[in-house]
């Protein structure tokens, strides 16, 4: 079974994580993988653990260029060659592969160009509609939200028509993509890196205060930084001594930074743009608190990177993976607003003990359940189900 993987870049993200766990766990199974991405980040390579590439078939399609840090519009205009691209290399390889898995878009646009005898089966990371700083740019422009309903239609054309099957990763998303789509889609939980955050050395504070809070992701509105910092300032006025360390970057990034010191909170804040994985599995380590309260996601990984290496989590109701929080830890979940944030911080704080006793106990579901191996079974399962050849 010859397996062809296509996302447009390859960076610092979820869905990287997740196609190279599962890329390397299906060729463990015996899967012939390759996996194609319209750019691969240099950086991205020296920040994940060589473990997880080392042995895999890893192509860059077309000349690579730096990595677009323009205006929203260059930003929409780089997917315009991520699909070119793409597209491009899956015509002329068709008949290298017996199925195509795209992931993020537009590499899934690509399967307009695809013989309809090859199965095409898309993760859906997140439905189609703009993310970052493309949704700041998209609620203030007209003109933009004309395209991205033009898009809609093109997207809504080539998932109900070209696209063998979906899988998504949450609950939430399947309601997302029935509503947009009118499709079924299979759920198959993301897996993650279980051997680098249960392994190491045992917790250890990093900074010199009563509480370290650490916040992970891209530095956009939907991340809820802001809400972050004013929850900290909230939390301060009960736990004087407390820190907040945000690692990522992104276009929030200086916004961010003025608003931490007009909330006089700079001695208290520290900002990290990028780790390597070992350095992120040693920062949840050193923290004692994470804090995920996004606004909006489909699933999110960090909440469950936390809880393996073994502190507690105050996870947002708006995120997918609220879902499995609410059978295993629901007192960690909470509203995104800043006062119900710190008041489930502080709550944390002062029951502490209490608190690292359901995550000792969920965390033996996040090593069982969100392992690469028995993400890459499922779908393996489903990769069965579609494909014409003998697996």
């Amino acid at each position: 079974m010859r397996l062809l993987i296509i996302h447009p870049k390859l960076t610092i993200g979820g869905a990287e994580k997740v196609i190279l766990l599962m890329a390397k766990s299906l060729k463990e199974l015996g899967i012939n993988v390759c996996l194609a991405f319209s750019q691969v980040s240099n950086l991205a390579l020296s920040s994940i653990r060589k473990e997880l590439f080392s042995n895999l078939r890893i192509l860059e399609v077309g000349e690579h260029k730096s990595p677009n840090t323009g205006s929203a519009i260059s930003r929409s205009l780089s997917y315009v060659e991520d699909f070119r691209k793409l597209s491009i290399f899956v015509s002329n390889n068709l008949n290298d592969y017996d199925i195509i898995n795209p992931h993020n878009f537009p590499s899934y646009f690509s399967a307009v160009f695809i013989d309809r005898s090859i199965p095409v089966i898309w993760t859906c990371h997140e439905v189609l509609d703009p993310y970052g700083e493309l949704r700041d740019y998209y609620e203030h422009s007209r003109s933009f939200k004309y395209f991205i309903k033009l898009l809609h239609r093109i997207d809504a054309y080539i998932v109900g028509r070209r696209l063998s099957a979906i899988v998504t990763n949450s609950k939430k998303n399947i309601r997302l993509i029935a509503k947009r789509y009118g499709r079924r889609s299979y759920l198959a939980y993301p897996p993650i890196d279980v051997d680098l955050f249960t392994s190491g050395a045992s917790r250890s504070k990093l900074l010199e205060c009563d509480l370290s809070l650490l916040q992970v992701g891209s530095l956009v509105k939907l991340k809820n930084q802001l809400g972050s910092l004013i929850a900290l300032k909230i939390v301060k006025r009960k736990i004087p001594n407390s820190k907040l360390i945000i690692v990522g970057s992104g276009a929030w990034s200086r916004r961010l930074a003025y608003i931490t010191t007009a909330l006089g909170l700079e001695r208290d804040v520290i900002f990290i743009s990028h780790l390597t994985d070992y350095e992120l599995a040693r920062m949840y380590r050193s923290s004692d608190i994470c804090i995920h309260p996004v606004l909006e996601q489909s699933f999110g990984l960090t909440p469950f990177e936390a809880i393996a290496s073994g502190i507690p989590v105050v996870l947002s109701n708006r995120c997918g993976a609220a879902e499995i929080f609410q059978k295993h830890a629901p007192n960690m979940i909470a509203d995104p607003a800043p006062n119900i944030l710190a008041r489930k911080i502080i709550e944390i704080y002062h029951n502490y003990d209490e608190f690292m006793n359901y995550v000792k106990e969920f965390r033996n579901f996040v090593i069982s359940e969100l392992s690469s191996r028995k993400y890459s079974e499922k779908i393996l399962k489903i990769i069965k189900k579609y494909s014409k050849k003998d697996v």
